[in-house]
């Protein structure tokens, strides 16, 4: 999105416990090469969600639930670009 020169993805389990995060330093399966990619191994079945945000400024760091990190990272300026949810049985 022009303009938006932050982003981060985030992987939720039944919106209560963060997952995954990209970009975040070190983090595994996250690639910003080209583009952010984040891959993982779902931990078990159950729902999931994944978030997108962007913003002008750096995006609020993570608190751990999905209402949580939305709220803080919208209240900061960022906007929800894509929000997804996907259950694994």
């Amino acid at each position: 999105m022009a303009g938006e020169r932050h982003f981060a993805i985030r992987v939720y389990r039944s919106a209560r416990e963060l997952l995954h995060e990209c970009p975040q330093a070190g983090a595994p399966g996250c690639q910003e090469a080209g583009g952010a990619l984040l891959v993982w191994t779902l931990p078990s079945v159950g729902a999931y969600q994944v978030l997108m945000l962007v913003s002008a400024q750096p995006i609020a760091a993570p608190k751990g639930t999905l209402d949580g990190d939305v709220a803080a990272a919208t209240a900061a300026g960022a906007k929800v670009v894509d929000l997804q949810t996907f259950h694994v049985r």
